[in-house]
């Protein structure tokens, strides 16, 4: 049996201190209050496609994307097995990069590879 583990723990990663140059005095380091917004933005659609694909256990217990704790164990078997393919890393990550312009609602690559893994073996 694996170890069960926080899979999205909003509260720690909101918690984490982002900071950015401030453009008017390139000494200064300012919160970078974009990057929160875009991570609850990025989470909210990730965790809105878990729910859609009924990829988490019980109905959510949270009133506000700022709150959801979820475990490893309060995903489904799909849910697990997607996380355990990497393709929620993947997704996630694609947005990492500098300037990029992905769409957060997005979730074609998430999608597929929940597809591969509820096709029925033949």
């Amino acid at each position: 049996m694996q170890q069960d583990y926080k899979f999205l723990d909003m509260p720690g990663l909101l918690a984490t201190r982002v900071t950015r140059q401030d453009p008017d005095n390139r000494e200064v380091w300012i919160l970078d209050e974009g990057w929160y917004d875009r991570t609850r933005r990025l989470y909210a659609s990730l965790l809105s496609f878990f729910q859609d694909n009924a990829l988490i256990r019980a109905p959510a217990s949270w009133s506000s994307i700022d709150e959801v704790v979820l475990m490893f164990s309060d995903l489904t078997d799909d849910g697990q097995a997607l996380v355990r393919s990497g393709a929620e890393e993947t997704w996630v990550c694609g947005f990492d990069r500098p300037g990029s312009k992905k769409d957060y609602a997005n979730t074609k690559s998430l999608q597929r590879a929940l597809d591969k893994i509820r096709r029925p073996v033949s």
